[in-house]
């Protein structure tokens, strides 16, 4: 009896793994490639290596209200929607993907990693007004010519994006209009950024000490819940600030102090700070901060 029923367990095995290994054939067999097919020509090399990694980005798209994705076929990348061209600086024969412009295209995507951190030669990513979450990776740090990146206007979240202090040349950095929390690192205001712009999230904090060290031309920290007084280190950022908007947090002080007149260091009257009572300092008249889109970011 013994006998029997370990010949039908043997047998029930055998079954079980020959059904499993064909399963597994059939899986590998219609598995979808995403490297380019021997049937395309690429104007360049390095467009052949961004092409699967846009194309697995495009898989994971959830929503494209406008149809974006549909031109992202074939070869000719540097004719896809959102996607520009030009010479990179190690080599002006060569051509690669630059820079990325989905800037009001409603995209919806859980993550950007594994796609802007793995194109190799871009320099500028703007995706404003788009539905992107999820962090941004650490290996952003490892492009040689990122130097601008907008995420504006999306859902992320969590604590401020600290990836961002690995890219060396970073001179635009605009995260608002997201759901980021905590505290922002006071590197920030060391790093060499021309703009930052952080307002309408959720940080809590008093500004930190080295608030003026920011060699920044345009500073917005507006709608967040910053606390305390604004420190008199703002008068050392006279030579460089253009506009700082601070309205709608909890800041105690006055423009004498973030005009840079404490200590005496005067900041120019066309440099005056835009305030509003919500902050309990006197009013200013707010302005935007204009920008114009640069994407060729290596034209002499």
């Amino acid at each position: 009896m013994e006998h029997n029923n370990h010949f039908i367990t043997c047998t029930i095995l055998i079954i079980l793994l020959t059904l499993l290994g064909i399963l597994r054939q059939d899986c590998e067999c219609t598995s979808p490639s995403l490297a380019p097919s021997p049937d395309l020509t690429f104007a360049d090399v390095r467009l052949a290596v961004v092409y699967p990694i846009i194309q697995s980005f495009k898989l994971t798209i959830t929503l494209d209200p406008l149809g974006i994705t549909s031109s992202w076929v074939g070869s000719d990348i540097c004719n896809y929607t959102g996607f520009y061209c030009d010479n990179p600086p190690d080599s002006t024969s060569a051509t690669t993907l630059a820079a990325i412009d989905f800037n009001g295209f409603h995209l919806a995507a859980l993550t950007l990693d594994g796609f802007i951190d793995q194109l190799p030669d871009l320099a500028i990513f703007h995706a404003n007004s788009n539905n992107f979450s999820g962090t941004i990776s650490p290996k952003i740090a490892q492009l040689p010519y990122f130097y601008e990146l907008d995420i504006s206007n999306n859902k992320f979240s969590g604590q401020f994006p600290s990836a961002v202090f690995g890219i060396a040349g970073l001179s635009f950095l605009d995260i608002r209009f997201n759901f980021f929390t905590g505290a922002v690192p006071p590197q920030v205001f060391s790093q060499a950024l021309d703009a930052l712009f952080i307002n309408n999230n959720n940080f809590m904090q008093k500004l930190p000490d080295n608030f003026g060290s920011t060699p920044v031309q345009y500073l917005t920290l507006a709608n967040n819940k910053f606390t305390g007084p604004i420190p008199t280190s703002i008068g050392n950022a006279s030579s460089t600030l253009t506009e700082v908007l601070l309205l709608n947090n909890y800041l105690t002080g006055s423009r004498a102090i973030v005009r840079g007149e404490e200590p005496s260091k005067p900041v120019p009257i066309e440099q005056l700070l835009h305030e509003d009572r919500a902050n309990m300092l006197e009013a200013g008249e707010e302005r935007g901060v204009g920008r114009e889109e640069e994407l060729h970011p290596w034209d002499s």
